[in-house]
Order: structure tokens, then C-alpha cells, then sequence
């Protein structure tokens, strides 16, 4: 049994001879195929006549839409992503612009405290005993004990460094220690 479902134009619809059909309004159409009723909004896609689930050339036809429509929305995601390019300290706030100079966002140094460093899509804090790293809208990734990670040095990419005594200890924007190294 085939089961098929009608997504072209209602003058087509009338032509083709696959079952019996009654149009309602101007872009619905009801169609019985197999003794199943399938009412049907004709929508955008009127390149494809029929969607069939038998049918090999549309199945991959499909499949190749799909791809696209995937592929272009990775791509508009990409170019959505912003980077930390610059962070000014205006009074009691901090001002977070991204590499085209336009404000992302404005924190709060009573909330977030002293700004340490940045990489690409974090900043790092000291407030207190605790290390902080924010996410590029100033929301709170990860809390760490200052007293566990040691004083930190620098933010670059999406790990920042830390100095604890007589070892470098470098983790990752998530608070996850990556490396440990003998200061110099």
C-alpha cells in the first residue's frame, strides 16, 4: 500500500488522477488515496508534486533538502557567535564589546567582581575567595575556590591560567583542570 501526501498546486491537484479529490478554500485540498484521507495545506514547496513513501527520487530529493536547510542553519549559527574582543571598565560596570565593536553586554562589578582576564567566549573573575568564569551574555559558568586554583594569571582561547605557589595550573572555561606545570 502506498501512502502518499499532496504538496503542489491545486491546479495540478485537479489533473492528476491518483484518487478522488475536493478542494477546500484556497491552499487546502483533501485527498483519498488507498481509502486514506489526508487533508493536506498546500504550502511553499511546489516544486515537489507528490512525497511518497515508496518513491526513491523523492525520498532522496529529500534528503538533499534537508542537508541544505542543516548546512545553511549551521552556517547562520556560526556567524551568530560573538567574540569577546575588548572589556572597559566604565565606573561600576563592566562594558563587554565583541571583535565588531558593538556591546554584547554590561556587568555589574559588584556582581561579578574584579575582571581578571578574557578568551574568546568567557571572562574570568576574582570576587573574594572564589574565581568565577562568565559566558559572553554574563551568565555564570563555573564558581572555583581561590584557594584550590591559586592566583590567576591570564585568559586566552577557552582556557585561563593560575598561579598556586610553585605550580602553573591551567583549566578550562568550565572550571575542569586540564594541566599542572612547575613553575619556572
Amino acid at each position: 500500500m502506498q501512502i502518499c501526501r499532496y504538496v503542489g498546486r491545486i491546479a495540478d491537484l485537479k489533473k492528476k488522477k491518483h484518487g478522488r479529490t475536493s478542494i477546500f478554500g484556497k491552499n487546502k485540498a483533501i485527498v483519498v488515496h488507498d481509502n486514506i484521507i489526508s487533508l493536506s495545506k498546500i504550502s511553499f514547496i511546489e516544486n515537489f508534486s507528490y512525497l511518497c513513501a515508496k518513491s526513491h527520487k523523492t525520498r532522496g530529493a529529500m534528503k538533499r533538502l534537508v542537508t541544505f536547510i542543516m548546512l545553511l542553519l549551521m552556517a547562520v549559527g556560526m556567524q551568530a557567535q560573538k567574540h569577546i574582543s575588548y572589556i572597559k571598565a566604565d565606573g561600576a560596570w563592566y562594558q563587554v564589546y565583541d571583535e565588531s565593536g558593538k556591546k554584547i553586554t554590561t556587568l555589574s562589578k559588584q556582581t561579578v567582581g574584579t575582571v581578571m582576564g578574557w578568551g574568546t567566549d568567557f571572562l574570568v573573575t576574582v570576587d573574594g575567595a572564589w574565581v568565577k568564569t562568565y559566558d559572553i551574555t554574563g551568565k555564570k559558568i563555573c564558581t572555583l575556590s581561590k584557594q584550590t586554583v591559586g592566583e590567576v594569571i591570564s585568559a586566552s582561547g577557552n582556557t585561563f591560567t593560575c598561579r598556586d605557589g610553585s605550580w602553573i595550573k591551567i583549566y578550562d572555561k568550565n572550571g575542569k583542570k586540564i594541566n599542572t606545570l612547575p613553575a619556572t
